[in-house]
This record gives structure tokens, sequence and C-alpha cells, in this order.
């Protein structure tokens, strides 16, 4: 899947969620923080300590991120469109 369905997945979920409402994502290959939706939301320090973090990220241009731990799950979300 390339970066630009991640991302337009992302987005859909966000036109779903009000401001204040929580976006969980968990075992993705790609960072949420790269997206343009991100701008809108707070990272929570929560961290899934019970299961691996994906050890293969890709990049938005859809390289491979070497040696890059990636824990962030939950996402508030702090402004709207």
């Amino acid at each position: 899947m390339p970066f630009t369905r991640f991302a337009g997945g992302v987005a859909m979920l966000d036109a779903a969620l009000a401001p204040g409402g929580w976006l969980a994502i968990f075992n993705a290959h790609f960072r949420f923080a790269d997206t343009e939706t991100a701008a809108r939301y707070e990272t929570d320090t929560f961290r899934m300590t019970d299961h691996a973090a994906p050890e293969v990220i890709w990049s938005p241009d859809n390289r491979r991120i070497q040696g890059w731990p990636y824990g962030e799950v939950l996402f508030r979300k702090v402004l709207d469109d």
C-alpha cells in the first residue's frame, strides 16, 4: 500500500472524529505524524508495551526507514477543519 492510500484512510477517520476524540493507530507501517492530518492532533504518551511495534516503517516517499522505533499509538484531536 502506498503512503497516499494510508494518508487518505487517516483523513477519512479524521472526518468522522470530533475535536476531543481519540484516534488509535497500531501496527501500521507508516507514521501518523507524517500525514497532513497529524497537525490537528496531540500525541498521547501511551505505549503498547505488551506488543512489539512494527519493525519495518516506510516514509511518505515509500522508502524504508532503517532503525526507527515507532511506538506512538494514541492521538487526541485538538483542531477541526
